[in-house]
């Protein structure tokens, strides 16, 4: 049931998660029906990371405190990685995943690695997704107590080929990388060419794509700031011709 009686929001130190929490009661929680979610409220000491969470009667510990969760692409898969400060009371982890940040499906579990469920050393541990989806792939981690307590992480959202299209770039505009995701019906030769307005070709990347979803990331350090034209060649064939502009 969501209200101020049943929700808190607990400030963290940019470092990452359990790093000198504050529990914040909010303020006020309003029911927002055109975009059907909750709006709340909280006055902060100062600006950091925040989470949401329901309440915690006499502020008891959490099972598990973590240090850094993040899920990075692969070249068709994505890794799932976590690392926990302290562990108490903890049985082991289920990495979820949905298509809609709602409904979530269990991919895989992962044992603890404290010895009888206890830890106050870094612990790490890591899932890969062979499999993600077209679309939008929210990951998260369900904690589970030795009681068969449950604790949901935070949420990350990994997009593979935006919008089902079968290429997808980004950022644009770019500065730094750029990110190239490929849905592919076969193994491939592929070449990524990035062209000035004259037409030449101002760099290139061979790479031997896999049937399904694919990842190319390519560095623009190199390159002027500038309009750019992208050719994607599969097996010496053009299947995708677009502009990008590098800041």
């Amino acid at each position: 049931m969501a209200g101020i009686a049943n929700l808190r929001v607990t400030k963290n130190d940019d470092a990452g998660l359990g790093m000198n929490p504050i529990v914040l009661t909010p303020t006020s929680t309003v029911w927002d029906a055109t975009n059907m979610r909750w709006a709340v409220t909280c006055t902060a000491p100062s600006f950091s990371q925040f989470r949401l969470h329901s309440v915690n009667p006499g502020n008891t510990p959490l099972s598990v405190q973590y240090k850094e969760f993040t899920v990075n692409k692969q070249a068709s898969s994505d890794l799932v990685k976590w690392t926990t400060l302290t562990e108490t009371n903890n049985s082991h982890f289920n990495v979820q995943r949905s298509n809609d940040g709602y409904t979530f499906e269990t991919l895989g579990s992962m044992n603890t690695k404290a010895v009888n469920g206890i830890s106050a050393l870094d612990l790490n541990y890591s899932f890969l997704d062979e499999s993600p989806m077209t679309g939008h792939n929210y990951y998260r981690l369900e904690q589970v107590d030795i009681d068969n307590k449950t604790i949901m992480s935070e949420v990350i959202d990994i997009v593979w080929g935006t919008n089902g299209s079968i290429v997808s770039i980004y950022p644009n505009p770019a500065s730094t990388n750029l990110n190239i995701d490929l849905t592919t019906s076969q193994i491939a030769q592929t070449e990524i060419k990035l062209l000035d307005m004259s037409g030449r070709v101002v760099k290139s990347v061979l790479v031997q794509t896999q049937k399904g979803l694919n990842h190319i990331a390519i560095e623009l350090d190199d390159l002027a700031s500038g309009v750019y034209g992208i050719q994607v060649v599969e097996n010496n064939k053009l299947t995708h011709v677009s502009k990008i502009s590098k800041n």
